[in-house]
């Protein structure tokens, strides 16, 4: 059986690293007296301590399997009292107590409860950082929370705990994530996306709207290039430039037929890539109600290129065939799923009874 040797983080360090700085914590503090409501514990990638030990490397199966094990809350204390105490017979109290574990930004931490007298001193920044007593293994690998200590010498570089300018509040998590939801409902909506859509299908289909934009940008730089307008030339200017370059007896004679052509081809480039953008926004709109099924994708997307009013005619007298993002291509069907095709037929076969 392997053997498990406690590990003590004490080497002195008078503040946070940079490099924890840059991974951007955030530690959501308590309105009421500053004191956190979360602590950090134990990295979850590779680590080590600042007097060089390690490097370690967190089991979080095994971590969590024995926290739940230990049949009580996790306390802690003040400067590892804990462990000095059969030495030098000073009291070790509590200043508070873990009741949950749970993973934030790449680290193991707790939910904690404070005692007042160690919430007041967070509050004070008399204490900044949390240092953990764990279990490892001979090969470093970290099996066990033992107990933790309020601190301001880790060995660990961990995010500090005190509520300072900058950390985020969990009023101010709420808030922007009730911002963030209405921002995305409201570009579904303008963008005429099911209700239903996620974030990446508002990206995948702004990514098609943008690249339609910038293939229709180049072709009017084309057309303002051939008249001889500069590039900020509004609508207005377009149009009677292209009138006034019409307007004499004889074009051929007055137009170079090379200017002609690259206006034209201009034209052509413009009215293509509005005609893809509209053809890929209806096949993902026919997909997404289930008319079209994955396979049959690049069909659709022919069609609706040639005919965009005879492919919207065929989506709106089809019948649902899938579920809307049923299946991917390439997946099996989930196993006992109704096969929509045959309820389909059967549904119409009912109807003719």
């Amino acid at each position: 059986m392997v053997s498990i040797k406690s590990a003590l983080p004490s080497a002195y360090y008078g503040g946070m690293s940079t490099s924890n700085t840059q991974r951007g914590f955030h530690i959501f503090a308590l309105p009421d007296s500053g004191a956190p409501g979360w602590i950090p514990l134990l990295p979850l990638d590779q680590f080590a301590g600042r007097d060089g030990r390690g490097p370690y490397r967190t089991d979080e199966a095994a971590v969590r399997a024995q926290f739940a094990a230990w049949g009580m809350p996790l306390m802690g204390d003040y400067e590892h009292q804990g462990l000095y105490a059969p030495a030098n017979g000073q009291p070790a109290p509590a200043c508070g107590s873990v009741t949950a574990l749970e993973a934030r930004d790449g680290i193991l931490g707790g939910v904690v409860q404070w005692t007042q007298r160690a919430a007041s001193m967070i509050g004070a920044r008399e204490y900044l950082y949390i240092s953990p007593v764990f279990d490892h293994l001979p090969d470093g690998c970290v099996v066990r929370l033992t107990g933790w200590t309020l601190t301001n010498n880790p060995n660990l570089y961990l995010p500090a705990i005190a509520r300072r300018d900058g950390l985020i509040t969990q009023e101010q998590h709420a808030m922007d994530q009730e911002r963030a939801s209405k921002v995305l409902g409201w570009l579904i909506n303008e963008l005429n996306l099911p209700a239903t859509a996620t974030a990446d299908d508002v990206i995948s289909h702004v990514q098609i709207i943008g690249d339609s934009l910038k293939s229709a940008q180049a072709a009017m730089g084309q057309i303002h290039a051939a008249l001889g307008l500069p590039a900020d030339a509004n609508a207005d200017a377009l149009v009677g430039a292209a009138q006034a370059r019409g307007a004499g007896p004889d074009p051929a004679r007055f137009v170079p037929m090379a200017e002609f052509q690259r206006v034209s081809n201009s034209l052509h480039t413009l009215q293509s890539s509005q005609r893809e953008a509209a053809a890929a926004q209806a096949v993902s709109a026919a997909m997404t109600a289930g008319k079209v099924a994955p396979g049959m994708k690049d069909w659709a997307g022919d069609y609706a290129a040639r005919d965009i009013d005879g492919f919207n005619r065929y989506v709106d007298s089809a019948p649902v065939i899938v579920a809307a993002h049923a299946a991917l291509p390439g997946q099996p069907p989930a196993t006992g799923a109704v096969n929509p095709l045959l309820a389909d037929a059967k549904k119409r076969a009912e109807a003719k009874k």
